[in-house]
């Protein structure tokens, strides 16, 4: 009987929980995806969201030749034989290769970033600014 009591409090105190886990609703804000609220938040100019999409599309495209890169080196490691005798050396090669693209990968991130500033107004930086701080803080919460 004690057992039925802890299941029914245990549904009761979860259930409220149920709708922040179901799908996002057409049109909310959940649903619309970075580019379309940057565009609404910083009040992007048509010719502002045209160039900023471009430059987005391009850093992915980049980072998409990343994570093949870094899938490979995850494979070529996990293919290595610890007893080999050259398993430190090949090892090596590969943590350096890893490296040099992690390193790739923050520099694309860091271009992208750059051009996406260079293309805002001063105000729409500062407002961008302020709302990365808001969401890293909502985050963190």
């Amino acid at each position: 009987m004690n057992r039925w009591v802890v299941a029914a409090w245990m549904l009761v105190v979860t259930l409220p929980a149920v709708p922040a886990f179901a799908a996002c609703p057409p049109g909310s804000e959940c649903e619309k995806n970075g580019l379309q609220r940057m565009a609404e938040d910083l009040h992007l100019s048509e010719a502002q969201l045209a160039r900023i999409g471009q430059i987005r599309s391009d850093a992915r495209q980049a980072r998409a030749g990343f994570n093949d890169t870094l899938r490979a080196n995850r494979e070529a490691m996990a293919a290595l034989d610890p007893e080999a005798g050259d398993y430190m050396e090949r090892m090596d090669k590969l943590t350096a290769e890893k490296g040099a693209t992690a390193r790739a990968m923050m520099q694309t991130n860091a271009s992208e970033q750059a051009a996406i500033s260079a293309v805002l107004t001063p105000q729409q930086r500062r407002w961008r600014t302020e709302l990365h701080t808001q969401r890293q803080k909502r985050r963190r919460m």
